[in-house]
């Protein structure tokens, strides 16, 4: 197999890619790969992230905004989770994490 692969590199290359495509989209393998993202990055499987979002009754925690696209924030120190927020409220709140609080705080009162 190794042998024609090589001979038949163009060939192989579109097979692979026709068959990712075929599949990839297939509802098993993107619920795996959900699950494999959450298990390898969290410590959670999906079916948790999906409870912890049915909890929140599908809002966010901070601005209580419907979830379109609910993101899982977790401390980047110690990858404790903490809870489910919109795009928005994690990205607000990755950036606090990041400048500080002091710093933000020092800017504020000026």
């Amino acid at each position: 197999m190794r042998v024609w692969r090589e001979k038949n590199r163009e060939r192989h290359n579109k097979l692979a890619r026709e068959s990712h495509a075929r599949n990839r989209l297939k509802p098993e393998n993107v619920l795996y790969r959900k699950n494999y993202h959450y298990r390898t990055k969290y410590g959670i499987s999906y079916e948790e992230f999906e409870e912890m979002v049915s909890k929140q009754n599908n809002r966010c925690f901070l601005c209580g905004d419907i979830l379109k696209k609910p993101h899982l924030d977790h401390s980047h120190k110690t990858n404790r989770i903490r809870k489910i927020l919109c795009t928005g409220c994690n990205t607000m709140f990755g950036r606090i994490e990041k400048i500080g609080i002091d710093k933000l705080k020092n800017y504020l009162s000026q």
